[in-house]
C-alpha cells in the first residue's frame, strides 16, 4: 500500500489488506479452543486492552509521522512481526479431534503439556464426538438448523451493532473536540478500564447480562449525547465529549464480551466459519459508520441517536441467547440442536 503509484493500486492493496486481516479471527478461535472456560474472558479482555493501547498509539504515530506512506510502513512492520511466532503456534487439538485426526490431536496435547512443563499419562485417551452422516457442516448449516440459525442471526446483529457504534464513535470524536489527536487518544485509552470492568462482569454476572448491560449503557450514552446536541445545551462541548467517551467505554466493553460469547455459542465444526460470518456483518457496520457520522453536518445529533437506538434494540434481542458462563464448548451442531 505504501508504495502504491496510483489510487487504483492503492485501492486494490487496501482491499487485499481487508481480505487478509480476517486471519486474526482464526488465531483467536484457535486460542479459545486450547484454554479452559475460566481463561476465555481473560483472553478477550487482554486482547481488547492491547487493541485499545494500539488504537491510542495511532494518535502518537500520526502526530509524529505526517506523511501517510510512512504511517502505513510503520503499521506493516508491526504486523509482519507476528510471522516470527508462526512455528510456535500448535494446531487446535479440539479441531483435530472433531475432524477425526486423533493421532495429531494427541501429539498437539503432548507438545502443549511439554511447553507448560507438564506431562500427560502415556496411556491417556481421547474421545471425539459422534458425527452424524446426515449432517454436513458449511455455510448453509448455519441457517438450516433452527437453534443454529437463531444464534447466527443474533450474533451477526450483535457484531454489526458493536462495529457500527465502535467505529462511529471513534470517527465522530473529531466533532466533539478541538484537538483531534487528544480526542482520539482519549477514546482509545478509555478502552483499558472498560475491558478490565468487562473481565469482572463476565465472571460475576455472565456473558448474556454483561452484553445486555454494556450495550444498553452505550446506547443510552449515545441517545443522551444526541439530546444534548439537538437541544444545544452544551456550548463548551465538554458534556458531549464525556458522553461520547462513556459510549466508547461501554461499546468497547461490549466488544470484549461478544468476543468471549461468540466462540462459546458456536460448535467446533463451524466455529471459525461462524466467527467469520459474524465478522462480515461487523464489517458492514464499519462500512456504513462513516456515512452515519456524515449526517451530523446536516442533522446534528442524528448519528448519535441512530447508534443509540440500534444499540438498545440489539441489547434486548440478544437476551434470547443462552448463558455460557463456565460451559463446555459444543463440538457439533447436533449438540446444540438437542
Amino acid at each position: 500500500t505504501a508504495l502504491s503509484p496510483s489510487y487504483y493500486v492503492f485501492a486494490i492493496c487496501r482491499l487485499l489488506v481487508g481480505f487478509l486481516v480476517a486471519g486474526g479471527l482464526s488465531a483467536y478461535v484457535l486460542v479459545c479452543e486450547v484454554i479452559g472456560p475460566k481463561q476465555r474472558s481473560l483472553l478477550a479482555s487482554a486482547s481488547a486492552i492491547a487493541f485499545g493501547i494500539g488504537f491510542s498509539f495511532l494518535s502518537l504515530a500520526a502526530y509524529l509521522i505526517h506523511h501517510w506512506r510512512g504511517f502505513v510502513i510503520l503499521s506493516a512492520v508491526l504486523t509482519l512481526a507476528v510471522i516470527l511466532f508462526y512455528n510456535y503456534i500448535p494446531e487446535s487439538p479440539r479441531w483435530l479431534l472433531v475432524n477425526g485426526r486423533e493421532i495429531e490431536a494427541r501429539k498437539a496435547l503432548i507438545n502443549i503439556a511439554k511447553t507448560n512443563g507438564q506431562s500427560l499419562p502415556p496411556d491417556f485417551t481421547l474421545k471425539g464426538p459422534v458425527k452424524s452422516k446426515s449432517i454436513s457442516v458449511g455455510v448453509i448449516d448455519l441457517m438450516k438448523h433452527r437453534v443454529m440459525r437463531n444464534r447466527t442471526l443474533l450474533l451477526m446483529l450483535a457484531w454489526f451493532t458493536n462495529c457500527l457504534v465502535y467505529y462511529g464513535l471513534s470517527l465522530g470524536v473529531g466533532n466533539f473536540t478541538s484537538n483531534l489527536y487528544i480526542g482520539f487518544t482519549l477514546s482509545g485509552l478509555v478502552e483499558i478500564p472498560s475491558n478490565i470492568l468487562a473481565l469482572i462482569t463476565l465472571e460475576k454476572i455472565g456473558r448474556k447480562w454483561s452484553n445486555f448491560g454494556f450495550l444498553t449503557l452505550g446506547g443510552g450514552a449515545c441517545i443522551a449525547c444526541a439530546c444534548v446536541q439537538i437541544l444545544n445545551i452544551d456550548s463548551s462541548g465538554t458534556l458531549k465529549l464525556l458522553l461520547l467517551l462513556l459510549g466508547k467505554f461501554s461499546i468497547a466493553a461490549s466488544f470484549s464480551v461478544i468476543y468471549t460469547y461468540t466462540p462459546e455459542l458456536l460448535p467446533t465444526d463451524v466455529r471459525t466459519l461462524g466467527m467469520g460470518i459474524a465478522n462480515v456483518a461487523a464489517r458492514f457496520g464499519g462500512i456504513i459508520s462513516p456515512l452515519v457520522i456524515l449526517l451530523d453536518s446536516s442533522a446534528p445529533g442524528l448519528p448519535m441517536l441512530i447508534m443509540g437506538v440500534i444499540g438498545i434494540v440489539t441489547s434486548v434481542l440478544c437476551l434470547y441467547l443462552p448463558e455460557t458462563l463456565n460451559a463446555s464448548l459444543p463440538n457439533t451442531i447436533a449438540e446444540i440442536e438437542k
